[in-house]
């Protein structure tokens, strides 16, 4: 979990937080959740984030985070306004989920799917033949 600014800033990261991700809070309460947001996934969230403009308190998407090493979580990435007495958001909740080993079995299923499909329709031509 951590606590997110207006602005993106981190204001708070937990610990397991920081293990998913390989940074010390110190290191992510100085930055925002743009610097360690895969760059292929960065309007997408953006484009997400402006759902709480239009009254929406909660948002959910996945999305894929860099970890200090370089290497890819995919992360199911939970959002919540937080709203002030004038009802305007003040920050947000996020609550953060490691899916990574999901996405690789998904994409090794997709991956198996493709190759069987290609046998499947290279072993009519074999039939016929």
């Amino acid at each position: 979990m951590c606590v997110v600014g207006l602005e993106g800033h981190f204001l708070h990261a937990n610990t397991a937080l920081c293990q998913m991700l390989g940074y010390s809070s110190e290191e992510l309460l100085a930055g925002a959740w743009q610097q360690i947001t895969h760059p292929d996934d960065l309007e997408r969230s953006r484009q997400a984030g402006t759902q709480f403009g239009r009254g929406v308190t909660t948002i959910e998407i996945e999305k894929r985070y860099v970890h200090k090493q370089g290497r890819i979580i995919w992360a199911r990435v939970k959002i919540s306004a937080v709203k002030n007495s004038l009802g305007a958001p003040s920050h947000f909740i996020t609550q953060i989920e490691d899916i990574t080993r999901r996405k690789q079995a998904e994409q090794a299923l997709q991956s198996s799917e493709e190759r069987y499909r290609d046998l499947f329709e290279n072993a009519s031509d074999l039939v016929h033949a």
